[in-house]
């Protein structure tokens, strides 16, 4: 049965421009076992009233095979950044950035609630899988407020 798994610091509030510039969000998570199909990470959340501007994230080995596949999207559209795309594989690690890896057009987005950044495992690892390892990244968001409803 698939898993969900939370960043380190997902709890964390993100760090707010006051002055309107971009802020950077930064998260991490430690593997503590190996991936099945449909598990979820929780990297980040995307706070309302903000565009999400870019992100990138540095996955770790996760296969000894080349079956690994993840997507990246939010808590709408699983698929929303990053289509499904080998991760992880043949016992290397991977790095994704939202402007060579992403979904053409969707960056930017802009958000009027509160959602996610997720990491969706799509195939599981067809060889060994690995048990530990870091997934490391950040997003960066530019608020913009949120239009009051009349």
């Amino acid at each position: 049965m698939a898993t969900t798994y939370y960043a380190t610091n997902y709890q964390d509030q993100n760090q707010v421009s006051s002055d309107g510039g971009s802020f950077d969000q930064e998260f991490s998570y430690s593997m503590s076992a190996a991936f099945i199909i449909n598990d979820l990470i929780y990297l980040c959340k995307i706070p309302v009233g903000c565009i999400l501007l870019e992100w990138n994230l540095n996955v770790p080995a996760l296969d000894s095979s080349t079956g690994s596949t993840i997507q990246i999207g939010d808590g709408t559209t699983a698929d929303a950044f990053m289509t499904s795309t080998a991760a992880g594989q043949s016992g290397a690690g991977s790095r994704f950035y939202s402007l060579l890896s992403g979904v053409l057009g969707y960056i930017p987005k802009s958000y009027t609630a509160v959602s996610n950044i997720v990491a969706k495992v799509n195939t599981a690892p067809s060889g060994t899988a690995t048990t530990t390892g870091t997934w490391k990244g950040w997003a960066r968001f530019k608020m913009i407020g949120v239009t009051p409803t009349v």
